[in-house]
C-alpha cells in the first residue's frame, strides 16, 4: 500500500519576525497531527519539558508524536529523510532562515512527487517592516519573502501602525493577511489535514476569529468547472482539497493553497469528499456551499 503524499509548509520571514514562536506554537498544539519540523538549530525553540521525550544532537522527539530536526544537510537530503521516516509524519514544516528565499525551498518540495505543496506563510514584523523595506541592503530580500507568500502573518501589531502595514502589504501582494500575536495561529489553517480526518457529512464550521471551514461528500463535478474553481478561487479561500468524482467517470485529487492549485488523476474512491478553509471575514462558507450546489451533481 502506497503512503500518502507528505504536505510541506514553509515558514518564512526576516530575522526577528517571530518564526520560532510560531514553530513552538505548532509543536505544542499540532491539532492531532504528527508534525516534523526542520529548523536551522534548536537554540531558541525552548520546547516545554513535559513535551520532550528524548533529544540528541540533531533530533527532538516529543510526546505528542511530533519531531523536530536540524537541517544539517542539503535540502534535498533533508526532504528525503522526512519521506523515509516511519511512521511518516502527517506534515512537514520547514522554518526557513531569516535570510532565505522561501520559494526555492517550496520549489524543491513541489518537484518531489511524494510531497504536496502546503504553502509559504511569511511573518511580517509590524513594528519594523517599513524600515526593513526601505533599507537599501535588505529591502529587496524582505519584499521577496512577502511577494511569494500564500499567507502573511502579522506579528507585533501592538508595537506598530498595523493598518499602515496592511496597506503597504496590499500594495505588494494579494495574499491574505492574518494577525498572529506571539506566533499563535491555528494548525488547522497552516497545515494540511491528515487523510483520516476526511469529512463524514456536509458541514459548515465556525472557528472564532481566525477561520471558517466547509466540507462535503458525494456527487460529481465537471472537470473544466472544477479546474475553473481551482484557477480562480473565491475570495478568502485559503485551502481546498479533496478526491472528487468527475462527470466523465474518472476521479481527480485536488489541492489548493493560496493561489497555487493542482488537479491530478487519482484512483476511484467510495465517494467524493472535499474540504475547504478560509479566513473569517473574507471566506463565506454559505456562499461557497451555494456555488458547490450549482457545480456538483448528485
Amino acid at each position: 500500500m502506497s503512503l500518502p503524499r507528505l504536505p510541506v509548509t514553509v515558514i518564512s520571514g526576516y530575522l526577528g519576525a517571530g518564526k520560532t514562536s510560531l514553530v513552538n506554537h505548532l509543536l505544542r498544539d499540532p491539532g492531532g497531527r504528527r508534525i516534523m519540523v526542520m529548523v536551522n538549530d534548536f537554540g531558541e525553540l525552548n520546547i516545554d519539558a513535559d513535551l520532550l521525550v528524548s533529544s540528541d544532537e540533531d533530533t527532538l522527539t516529543l510526546s505528542n508524536g511530533c519531531i523536530c530536526c536540524t537541517m544539517g544537510t542539503e535540502l534535498i537530503y533533508a526532504l528525503a529523510d522526512a519521506l523515509d521516516r516511519r511512521p511518516r509524519p502527517d506534515c512537514l514544516v520547514i522554518e526557513a532562515s531569516g535570510v532565505a528565499q522561501p520559494e526555492k525551498i517550496a520549489a524543491a518540495a513541489k518537484a518531489e512527487p511524494d510531497m504536496i505543496y502546503g504553502g509559504i506563510a511569511t511573518l511580517v514584523d509590524a513594528a519594523n517592516i517599513q524600515t526593513l523595506l526601505a533599507d537599501d541592503l535588505i529591502g529587496a530580500q524582505v519584499r521577496g519573502q512577502i511577494t511569494v507568500a500564500d499567507l502573511l502573518l502579522l506579528t507585533k501589531a501592538d508595537l506598530g501602525d498595523a493598518e499602515a502595514v496592511r496597506t503597504a502589504m496590499a500594495a505588494l501582494t494579494t495574499a491574505s493577511i492574518l494577525d498572529a500575536p506571539f506566533g499563535k495561529v491555528s494548525a488547522e489553517l497552516l497545515l494540511d489535514r491528515p487523510e483520516a480526518e476526511a469529512p463524514d457529512a456536509q458541514h459548515i464550521h465556525a472557528h472564532g476569529d481566525e477561520y471558517q471551514s466547509w466540507s462535503s461528500r458525494g456527487g460529481s463535478v465537471d472537470r473544466d468547472t472544477l479546474a475553473s474553481l481551482i484557477n480562480a478561487p473565491p475570495e478568502g479561500l485559503y485551502r481546498f482539497k479533496g478526491r472528487i468524482a468527475l462527470t466523465d467517470g474518472t476521479w481527480a485529487e485536488v489541492h489548493l493553497v493560496g493561489q497555487s492549485g493542482s488537479l491530478m488523476p487519482c484512483p476511484p474512491q467510495e465517494e467524493t469528499r472535499a474540504v475547504a478553509i478560509g479566513l473569517t471575514g473574507r471566506f463565506d462558507p454559505s456562499a461557497f456551499q451555494a456555488r458547490w450546489d450549482v457545480i456538483c451533481r448528485p
